[in-house]
């Protein structure tokens, strides 16, 4: 759903109806519109995820058989990793139409970005958010994309002013890591990295979305271009 979305936004754009788009940088294919351009990754607020439970309980403190409610690959393996005793059930629809199944009983609770909540005003606070190591979450999650027409000189030049050249070194390790693992955007894959005064820190995960078996790789201090870290990374996960 999100992917058509995205599409349908990215038309508009290649189409000139359109001069800017901003996305969840998470919902950007990492195969690229040759017409397009990131412009800038200008914020990120918290990458994590969010357990919605109306309760805030966390994931330990629900009972064995809940129903937990995430069509991701990536969140679904990584909750049976924590608790095989819960119920995985796909979900599908926006936030709002997902918080409603909720309350409705249809789920005891669902897996949510942290910055997708906090952007539509919801106090965060109220409700458990997974560490990294818990649940690593997607690619470049909680960072904002700003994409323009490549030919669109004047506009690229405005609006690149508010690219953060860290955030954006950090997704681009986070989202080659995905193109190297080679199963494109729905891959079980976590990535979350950040710059340091020392170099790159990184936390990288390959899940079984089955059995929850799980490969993790975790960096620090790492020095070089983004795609050379992400395909060290990427080894990494593949050849445990």
């Amino acid at each position: 759903e999100l992917g058509l979305f995205y599409n349908e936004i990215q038309s508009e754009l290649i189409k000139n109806n359109i001069d800017i788009a901003v996305h969840s940088l998470k919902d950007v294919p990492v195969e690229y519109s040759q017409e397009l351009s990131l412009v800038a990754i200008p914020e990120r607020i918290c990458a994590e995820d969010l357990l919605f439970h109306p309760g805030g309980l966390s994931i330990n403190a629900l009972h064995a058989g809940s129903v937990i409610g995430t069509c991701s690959l990536r969140r679904r393996g990584q909750i049976i990793n924590l608790r095989k005793d819960i119920a995985i059930k796909e979900i599908r629809g926006n936030i709002q139409t997902r918080i409603e199944k909720v309350y409705s009983g249809e789920y005891d609770a669902i897996i949510l970005a942290s910055a997708g909540l906090k952007r539509l005003g919801h106090d965060i606070s109220k409700y458990y958010i997974f560490n990294i190591d818990q649940i690593t979450p997607a690619p470049g999650q909680g960072a904002l994309a700003v994409e323009a027409r490549k030919d669109n000189e004047e506009l690229i030049d405005k609006i690149s002013h508010i690219d953060n050249l860290n955030i954006r070194k950090a997704v681009e390790i986070e989202r080659s890591i995905l193109k190297y693992i080679g199963e494109g955007c729905s891959a079980p894959v976590g990535a979350f990295a950040s710059t340091e005064d020392e170099g790159i820190k990184i936390s990288a995960c390959h899940v079984n979305p089955e059995s929850g078996d799980k490969r993790v790789v975790r960096k620090k201090n790492l020095k070089g271009k983004a795609d050379e870290i992400a395909k060290l990374i990427a080894d990494n996960l593949l050849n445990f």
